[in-house]
């Protein structure tokens, strides 16, 4: 009786085992990921991940390489990415606000989140998972798109600031723009501090600096007001202008004496003043 070569036995055993589908493939930048997606019209799956993370190398094992995920993701443009990278991981991981892993993010080719799935899940419950954060984005598209042209200012405040969850501010900026000037002065500084707030996010610091100092000019008491004052002498932090920042932060105790941030405030101004170089 002839053997079996060793590798005529190992073409034998392929193909009598059970088929398991093979590992899809990940994108490591976002910009492939992002080409595929917008050709594709297709939503980007990302992995967040990082070296020590346990659950994240099950997923790996147990999760990605499975027939259920698999036939899932052909809908799917897939992304991964190491959160401590130094580099787009760690960008991306900061630009999101993502705090524990794993953690996987649904977008689209435009970087609008169209939700979150955090935590590890066998393979049949993690998609359900992804295709529920699916459905979801769907119906906010759905609601998106039947807006009525006389939908009211809260009506259009309230999408709007889910468009700002999902950070879609190429949508919002106009929108929260317009609000800006309604007649509704609740809705109006809202709208400006959830400007301000965009801005902010894409380092854009000149504008949130006008924003703020808009809404300070129109509503200068109250609750937002507050927020409004402290969120400039931020806005001065973020651009390292220590001195204005202290001024705002004067100002601040000077406007809400009574304010529970006071304590805080008169913290940072004492820190910041270390930073400002002796004349």
């Amino acid at each position: 009786m002839k053997r079996i070569s060793g590798l005529a036995a190992l073409v034998v055993a392929m193909t009598l085992a059970p088929q398991v589908a093979a590992a899809g493939t990940w994108h490591k930048t976002v910009a492939k990921a992002q080409a595929e997606a917008k050709q594709g019209n297709k939503l980007i799956v990302v992995d967040l991940w990082a070296d020590w993370c346990g659950w994240c190398k099950r997923m790996d094992q147990e999760v990605f390489p499975s027939e259920t995920f698999q036939a899932a993701a052909k809908n799917w443009s897939l992304l991964k990415l190491d959160t401590e990278d130094g580099a787009e991981g760690s960008k991306v991981a900061a630009q999101f606000g993502i705090r524990s892993l794993p953690t996987l993010l649904v977008l689209t080719h435009d970087l609008t989140l169209a939700g979150v799935v955090q935590g590890y899940a066998p393979p049949e419950q993690f998609v359900a998972r992804v295709e529920a954060v699916e459905d979801s984005f769907l119906t906010f598209q759905k609601k998106v798109h039947a807006e009525p042209k006389n939908a009211s200012a809260r009506a259009k405040l309230t999408l709007t600031d889910e468009m700002v969850d999902r950070h879609d501010y190429v949508r919002a900026e106009p929108r929260l723009v317009a609000l800006t000037k309604s007649s509704d002065a609740a809705v109006r500084d809202e709208a400006y501090n959830m400007l301000a707030g965009i801005y902010v996010v894409q380092q854009q610091f000149a504008k949130a600096e006008t924003t703020l100092k808009q809404a300070l000019a129109v509503t200068s008491t109250g609750e937002i007001a507050e927020r409004n004052q402290m969120n400039l002498a931020n806005v001065y932090m973020g651009m390292r202008n220590y001195p204005a920042a202290v001024a705002e932060l004067k100002k601040f105790r000077t406007r809400y004496p009574k304010s529970e941030m006071i304590p805080s405030v008169d913290a940072i101004i004492t820190q910041l003043e270390k930073q400002i170089p002796a004349r």
